[in-house]
This record gives C-alpha cells, sequence and structure tokens, in this order.
C-alpha cells in the first residue's frame, strides 16, 4: 500500500505544472467581468497573473491643495487654511458679504433744519421760516447668520425743542407777547434683508414698523400797566400734536474703495396721523377766545432720503458725514389749523419737512 502512495505522489510532482503552465492567462478586464468569482468557484483554474496588489509605499501623493485667498505676506504658509482669527494680516469675512462684525451701533449728531410757522406780527403778517435746531440719532442693529444675510435694525432720533418769541406792542403800554415751541422725535424697528453683496458693494431691503411725534405748542398774553402796581395779562394756548404710526419699507445700498464708502437709504412709511388739537383763550391778530378739543386720525405719507460719505478708520470703526431729507404729507399745525378754520376750509392741515447734516461715528463687533 505504502508502495502506491509513494508512486501517486510522483506522478502529480511531475504533472501539475505542466497543466498549469499550459492554461491561458486570464486577462485583467475578463476580473472585472465575473471571471474572477468563477476562478473562486474552480480552484483548478488558476490564473497566471492577479491584480496587483496596492501597498502604501505605492500610494501616490496628495497634491498640495492652496488657499487662493490667501494674503502674499512674509512666513505665510499657502498650503494651510487659517481661521480668521489666526490669519495674519487682515483678517477676511467668513462670507463674502462685508463690512465686518454682526452687529453694530453708531451715533450721530444732527444739525436739523425745519420748517417752522411764523406767528404774526404787529402788522397781522404769517408765514413760515427755517429754524436751525440741533439733534442726536442712534442706529443699532445685529445680524442673526454668520453670513451677514438677516437681520434686525432700529434707530431713536432726537431734535432739539424749538423755542421763540415776540413781543408786539398793540396799544397805549399793552403789548402781546407771543411764544411757541416745536419738538420732533421719533424711532423705527425694521428686518434688514440682504438682496446683492459683493467685496465692494451690498444691496439691503428695509421692512419695518415708524413713529414720529411732531408736537407745537402757541401761547400768547396780553401785558400792560395802565397805571396799575401790577400787570394784568390774559393767557391763552394753542396746541396741536401729531403721533404718526407707520408701516415703513426702504432700500439701503453701500459702495466701497479702499478705505472708503458711500452710503445711501430711500424709505418710505405709510399709515395713519392721530392729531390732538387743544385751543384755549386765545388771544392774537388771528383769532380771539377761542375753545377747541378734537382728535381725528388721516392716512399720511413720509418719505426720507439719506446719503452718508465714510471713512473705514479700521476693520471695525468708521466715521461719516451725511445729509437727510424728511417730509410729511399731512400735519395738524396750530396756525395754519386756525387760518383754515376761520376760512371755512375743510382740510385744515399742511406739510412739513426737516433735512440736517450728520456727523456720525460706527463701531461694530
Amino acid at each position: 500500500m505504502q508502495w502506491r502512495v509513494i508512486c501517486t505522489s510522483i506522478v502529480a510532482s511531475l504533472l501539475v505544472p505542466q497543466l498549469v503552465s499550459a492554461q491561458e492567462p486570464i486577462p485583467i478586464n475578463s476580473l472585472q467581468q465575473g471571471s474572477y468569482t468563477e476562478f473562486l468557484q474552480s480552484p483548478d483554474q488558476l490564473p497566471t497573473l492577479l491584480p496587483p496588489v496596492r501597498t502604501p509605499d505605492s500610494t501616490p501623493a496628495t497634491p498640495a491643495i492652496t488657499n487662493p485667498n490667501a494674503p502674499d505676506l512674509k512666513n505665510f504658509d499657502r498650503n494651510r487654511f487659517y481661521l480668521p482669527d489666526a490669519n495674519p494680516g487682515v483678517r477676511q469675512p467668513p462670507c463674502p458679504c462685508l463690512p465686518l462684525g454682526s452687529s453694530w451701533i453708531s451715533a450721530e449728531y444732527l444739525y436739523g433744519i425745519i420748517q417752522k410757522e411764523r406767528w404774526p406780527d404787529a402788522n397781522g403778517a404769517t408765514g413760515t421760516e427755517q429754524n436751525f435746531q440741533p439733534g442726536l440719532r442712534i442706529n443699532m442693529g445685529l445680524f442673526l447668520d454668520r453670513c451677514q444675510t438677516g437681520g434686525l435694525d432700529g434707530t431713536l432720533f432726537f431734535l432739539g425743542e424749538s423755542n421763540t418769541s415776540l413781543t408786539t406792542p398793540v396799544g397805549r403800554q399793552v403789548f402781546l407777547l407771543q411764544s411757541d415751541r416745536l419738538n420732533l422725535n421719533g424711532g423705527e424697528a425694521n428686518w434688514r434683508k440682504n438682496l446683492f453683496c459683493e467685496d465692494d458693494r451690498r444691496y439691503d431691503l428695509l421692512v419695518g414698523y415708524r413713529y414720529l411725534h411732531l408736537g407745537e405748542t402757541y401761547t400768547s398774553a396780553f401785558s400792560g400797566t395802565d397805571m396799575l402796581p401790577i400787570p394784568v395779562s390774559s393767557l391763552g394756548s394753542a396746541k396741536a400734536d401729531n403721533d404718526l404710526h407707520l408701516a415703513q419699507i426702504g432700500w439701503i445700498g453701500e459702495w466701497r474703495r479702499g478705505m472708503w464708502y458711500l452710503d445711501v437709504t430711500a424709505k418710505i412709511g405709510l399709515g395713519e396721523n392721530i392729531e390732538t388739537l387743544d385751543f384755549q383763550n386765545l388771544n392774537s391778530p388771528i383769532v380771539r377766545n377761542t375753545g377747541l378739543r378734537s382728535s381725528h386720525a388721516h392716512f399720511v405719507a413720509v418719505p426720507e432720503a439719506g446719503l452718508k460719505l465714510g471713512c473705514q478708520l479700521t476693520d471695525y470703526c468708521r466715521a461719516y458725514v451725511g445729509y437727510q431729507f424728511t417730509y410729511a404729507s399731512e400735519v395738524a399745525r396750530p396756525r395754519t389749523y386756525i387760518e383754515r378754520t376761520l376760512q371755512g376750509d375743510t382740510k385744515p392741515t399742511t406739510d412739513f419737512w426737516m433735512q440736517g447734516i450728520e456727523l456720525g461715528f460706527e463701531a461694530r463687533f
């Protein structure tokens, strides 16, 4: 029995290499079509060539990735990506929208010119005049996403109270004392949405609510001695308050060139003006001893336009000078209301405008 096993081993060692060498080589493309699976099912058919095994040493090197936005500075490695805080030189924004900073606050000194009514003098002449009044405007806002495409914007402004007085002789040691006071203030809150943004410009849409208050008070008194030891006077007043509640839409465009920028704003508010009138014991060359108290509402339109020219002092600080114009289509004013009411006018209201020069500073965070 042992000699049979020995003979079989010798024959197999001589014949198997010849059978393997006689097999045709299996092409690589045939392995991709399933012949490799057939080979696994038929272990007696061995391919002469197998797909090469890739080793770590034969793995091709990955090409270096460069940052096209990297500044050309000394000791700056273009093969690395830097976070904004670690970027040497000028900081790069996370998105194309500029300026930097997701929140901001600005303060402006406003030197305004307002349209003010002139009460009649001794000859009964009336009209309007322009008064210069200082004021303050504060604007603040916050973007709610890292690319600065949507956020909140709010503004408050106060114009200094305007006071004028006039003394008119109307008789022997009898004088008509007249004074008027005007105040204007307001605020607004808007949703700010970016419409277009590039490195040197951006356009934003504003949609929100605006409030304006225009108040004007006129007082008059006859005063004289007429041989009496103390003056005798008769005091009267005319007061008109306008509270404007407006739905507002607007547009803001900004263009940048180097460290300079130009900012243009256009807005319009449409809504309701609630007028409150209070005339008591009024004495003037127009009307005497008039008593009136009323309140009513009507439609009003308030367009506004602004222009700013500024300088980017640092990445997060800007200074600017600007101009602004505001117009209200229909408000109540004491003198005009009295004159037109006495004339039988069914629309005893008038318009109002204000313009001014701004000097401001803005900080971003």
